[in-house]
């Protein structure tokens, strides 16, 4: 979709819009890739060539190569529907992300004496948990999270990150806490109510009570 790293074809955009809105209306799930592992229009290798550097791996390694997919990651949760005004990072038709499409480093572990290389297949895996970290607190941080797991994910992403921001998550926890706080007090002033009225009603037996005893004291005098 990007005609240059950071520059996207807006019609192309708008055709996913409007996909994304019709699943929406549907009621389909989808799930969205970053980009692919292979030599495809946007793939991994695109990335590689705008940071001008020849080698695929560099793409796990270099720190400018990063950088450009981590800001096609932003650009893409922050995309705003022309459709239906929601966010992606917002939108509950999609399901999950898929960080990269098929994504291996080429070596066959499964294959006999198997060469892989350890920092290689390091670099991959850190790369893919730092992605994940970028997906999970957009999730988090924007999407209705109540649970107390889904808020203490939230802020160990975020922490991770080195910054403290679930600020939808948070605010909705807050607003459930004193929901659930007023609505332990109305229970405590019912509960007193029945109280008061089960005094009051002890109240009016006894002086019943005293009332018939008088009447029968009378009677017998």
């Amino acid at each position: 979709m990007p005609v240059i790293a950071g520059v996207y074809n807006e019609v192309a955009f708008q055709g996913l819009d409007k996909i994304i809105n019709d699943a929406s209306e549907a009621g389909i799930k989808l799930i969205l890739p970053f980009t692919d592992n292979w030599h495809f229009q946007d793939g991994l290798f695109q990335y590689v060539e705008w940071g001008r550097s020849m080698a695929t791996g560099d793409f796990f390694t270099d720190p400018a190569i990063i950088q450009l997919y981590k800001n096609h990651v932003t650009a893409i949760v922050n995309r705003t529907n022309t459709l239906n005004g929601r966010q992606y990072k917002d939108e509950p038709a999609i399901f999950a992300w898929d960080l990269i499409n098929e994504l291996r480093d080429g070596c066959n572990t499964s294959a006999p004496n198997a060469t892989c290389d350890p920092a290689f297949t390091g670099s991959v895996q850190v790369l893919a948990l730092d992605l994940l970290n970028i997906s999970v607190w957009f999730v988090l941080a924007h999407r209705a999270c109540l649970t107390l797991p889904c808020i203490l994910l939230c802020v160990a992403v975020s922490l991770d990150q080195h910054e403290l921001d679930c600020p939808l998550a948070l605010e909705r926890l807050v607003i459930a806490s004193t929901f659930l706080l007023l609505l332990l007090l109305l229970l405590l002033l019912l509960l007193l109510l029945l109280l008061l009225l089960l005094l009051l009603l002890l109240l009016l037996l006894a002086a019943v009570y005293m009332f018939v005893m008088l009447l029968h004291d009378d009677r017998a005098q």
